[in-house]
């Protein structure tokens, strides 16, 4: 077919540019399955702390929000499953979903696909493209997830029915990020929605299982299929056509809407600014201008998992209390307060590493900036460099805490409405986010570092995100990682309010070190080539 002549091309292109990523990607699911079988094993490993799972953990009803009901517990590996699942399947869905928009609409922004197009590249070849790598992607992903569990005491199907669960939400977060490439305004844009959905059939998944009578959401969530499916006991694999026909039906979608759109431009039209005023003649309000729209959306999503945060302050003593894992988490925090308020210590230092990914994700898209030449232009007048790096640091070190301290509104909202004390709660999530700021910033001043380098090695900074989430204080402890791994992370060195006296010395540190990056960073970028 003409409309998809040379995807084939297109298909090498792509796996050619994701000769780094797409291997890192593959390792860290691999190294995470095989850090929480050994977990699971060194927890579940008698038959006897089996039985007793499901009357202490699994029956608290956070927990089958957070990881659903756990139906069976005869093996490690049906442990394991349960304890991981939900997590991973959402990961596998976002990286996916953000894979596609990379090789469908980010490109399209560099103008390198419209390149492509003007000679015999048919234009639907990049969704043809990315839409075969993603899903082969999406296959390798649920392969070396599932690989850990053998041995763990599942049978052959049970594993199979496991990797369908993994590869069923791959799919559909494949469908729905191409009809988001193709619809939304831009690359960040696609991503943000991509995102909000997956993170949403994961809730609506949770809501599911813990609402009487609501059952039937799960039909209307990918991840309410994949639950379905019940490995290790039913293993009802027809479950996963739901997916295939979703995948289906949006890459009809997305080819349909391709067709009715011009290159460069999403089927929403962005906004258009002002023609005249003085806020063009502004660096700040320019970049105030550019990343409102991203990190309002980002600090809503983020609020959506600090709200569930907030809600489990008050029963935290009785999930602790059946749960071994969440009381080491605790302990390993060496807060000596009390469990709640270690609790709200450790969950904001995981709300403020996904704050600084959204600084970093602020930070990338100065790379796009300097690709498509507009930070030429900018540059080409009286706007020195170090003004330039200065403004855009502030925007993104701004960002990151609009982020934080949002979940620090969300945390105190559902905390309050679940019973705990307005002000007190709201002074304590607030004071657990500032201690937890100079941490976040020493990830967004790493991302700047490295885009004072290159832009080619912006994609490095998301290294740093994934090192301070999986080996923070409460990752890096649920995953049993050694302490001086623990320990790489800058969240693990920032003050555990409230549950702790404040302690200045490491606030001092982090922020001189986010200081010296951002001021490398600086000195780097204006002495390299802008382009």
């Amino acid at each position: 077919m003409r409309a998809v002549a040379g995807w084939t091309r297109l298909l090498g292109l792509g796996l050619r540019r994701d000769r780094y990523i797409g291997p890192i990607t593959l390792v860290s699911f691999a190294v995470i399955a095989i850090i929480n079988q050994a977990t699971t094993v060194s927890t579940y490993a008698t038959e006897e702390a089996r039985e007793a799972a499901p009357a202490g953990t699994a029956a608290n009803t956070a927990y089958v929000f957070l990881l659903g009901p756990l139906e069976h517990h005869d093996s490690v590996a049906a442990m394991a499953t349960w304890q991981a699942g939900p997590f991973m399947t959402t990961a596998l869905g976002i990286c996916v979903a953000m894979a596609v928009v990379r090789l469908t609409r980010r490109e399209e922004e560099s103008g390198r696909t419209e390149l492509l197009l003007a000679g015999d590249t048919g234009r639907l070849a990049p969704l043809l493209a990315a839409t075969v790598q993603i899903t082969g992607a999406a296959v390798l992903l649920s392969l070396v997830t599932v690989l850990p569990l053998i041995g763990g005491g599942g049978s052959a199907l049970d594993l199979v029915t496991v990797f369908v669960q993994y590869l069923t939400v791959g799919l559909a977060a494949i469908g729905i990020a191409l009809v988001a490439a193709e619809a939304a305004a831009g690359a960040r844009t696609a991503n943000l929605v991509s995102i909000a959905v997956v993170t949403g059939a994961y809730l609506v998944r949770g809501v599911a299982d813990v609402l009487t009578g609501a059952a039937w959401l799960r039909w209307l969530s990918p991840m309410g299929w994949a639950q379905e499916m019940d490995p290790f006991g039913a293993d009802r694999l027809l479950f996963a056509l739901g997916a295939v026909a979703l995948l289906g039906a949006c890459l009809l979608a997305a080819a349909m809407i391709a067709h009715h759109r011009d290159i460069g431009s999403g089927w929403f039209a962005r906004r258009r600014g002002p023609a005249t005023g003085p806020g063009l003649r502004s660096l700040p309000r320019i970049v105030a201008r550019l990343t409102a729209a991203p990190i309002a959306a980002y600090t809503a999503v983020t609020a959506l998992y600090a709200l569930v945060v907030g809600s489990l302050l008050p029963s935290v003593e009785q999930i602790a209390a059946g749960n071994e894992i969440l009381e080491e988490v605790l302990v390993a925090a060496d807060t000596g307060g009390a469990l709640a308020a270690a609790f709200l210590a450790v969950m904001t230092s995981m709300l403020a590493a996904v704050a600084a990914a959204g600084g970093v994700m602020l930070v990338g898209r100065l790379g796009a900036e300097e690709k498509q030449g507009r930070t030429e232009v900018l540059l080409a007048g009286a706007l020195s460099r170090t003004r330039y790096v200065a403004v855009q640091a502030a925007g993104a070190l701004a960002g990151a805490s609009v982020v934080l301290f949002g979940s620090a509104v969300a945390v105190s909202l559902s905390a309050g409405l679940a019973g705990m004390p307005w002000a007190a709660t709201a002074a304590d999530a607030f004071a657990a986010a500032g201690a937890q700021l100079p941490a976040a910033m020493v990830i967004v001043a790493g991302a700047l570092f490295f885009y004072g380098l290159s832009t080619r090695l912006i994609a490095a900074a998301w290294a740093l995100v994934a090192v301070s989430f999986l080996a923070g204080p409460i990752i890096g402890v649920f995953l049993g990682l050694p302490d001086w791994m623990v320990r790489l992370s800058p969240f693990s060195h920032a003050p555990m309010l409230p549950s702790e006296s404040m302690r200045w010395p490491p606030v001092i540190v982090l922020t001189a070190i986010a200081a010296v990056l951002l001021t490398a960073g600086a000195a780097s970028f204006a002495r390299r080539d802008v382009g």
